[in-house]
């Protein structure tokens, strides 16, 4: 973690989950959670890019997406790796079903 710096906002320094999809997919998770592990007092644009710098030489079409705050149930900031660019599984290639 970087050393603390009173004039950072707080937020900066939530605890940061990710989630992938699919969930199954052991070598996608793997990369995007030592990407996010090096993301402590960064800001939700450069973890965005982060992340995307991550997993985008494997994965190309792979979309980051940080959920909603007001949708969180802890105090910990997370964001959705979805591997082949959609939100939703199956359906059409805009996730409709």
């Amino acid at each position: 973690m970087n050393d603390f710096d009173p004039d950072l906002e707080p937020d900066l320094f939530r605890p940061r989950a990710v989630r992938c999809v699919p969930t199954d997919d052991a070598e996608l998770r793997g990369i995007a959670e030592t990407a996010l592990a090096g993301s402590d007092g960064l800001p939700a644009e450069a973890v965005v890019y982060l992340l995307q710098e991550a997993v985008a030489e494997r994965f190309p079409a792979a979309v980051i997406v940080q959920m909603d705050p007001i949708a969180a149930t802890a105090d910990e900031e997370v964001w959705y790796v979805f591997r082949d660019g959609r939100r939703r599984s199956g359906g059409d290639e805009n996730g409709s079903v």
